[in-house]
């Protein structure tokens, strides 16, 4: 387990978890995160053994109510994806913030949802 000083890349909030996918720090390690209200009720291999570069947490809509939502608290993250999902992140990442803000006031001004998405993609 390695512990990273994360401050310099000034993230604040949920964008915290942004940080997994910055390759200088990490390289081309495979990562588990998991947050840490995340209670461990068994082995964490078959985690370890996901196939594919990424893998998240769904949510069980019997649970949520929200079926086809994800949810980051548990992700797998493997090390071919790191830079390019980083660097994808980086160029957007004051639009984005200012966005998550806008849907953020409009969500407790009314009830309308504001949704901003962004779509990568290795080719472009």
């Amino acid at each position: 387990m390695a512990f990273v000083d994360i401050s310099a890349m000034k993230l604040t909030g949920w964008w915290n978890r942004m940080a997994l996918f910055e390759p200088q720090w990490r390289g081309r390690s495979k990562i588990i995160f998991l947050d840490l209200n995340t209670t461990v009720v068994g082995p964490l291999l078959p985690l370890w053994n996901v196939p594919g570069e990424f893998a998240i947490y769904e949510n069980d809509p019997r649970m949520t109510g929200h079926p086809g939502k994800y949810n980051s608290s548990v992700m797998v993250i493997g090390g071919g994806m790191a830079g390019f999902v980083w660097s994808k992140f980086d160029a957007h990442r004051v639009e984005l913030r200012r966005l998550r803000l806008l849907a953020g006031r409009r969500r407790r001004g009314s009830h309308r949802r504001a949704r901003a998405r962004v779509i990568v993609s290795p080719r472009t």
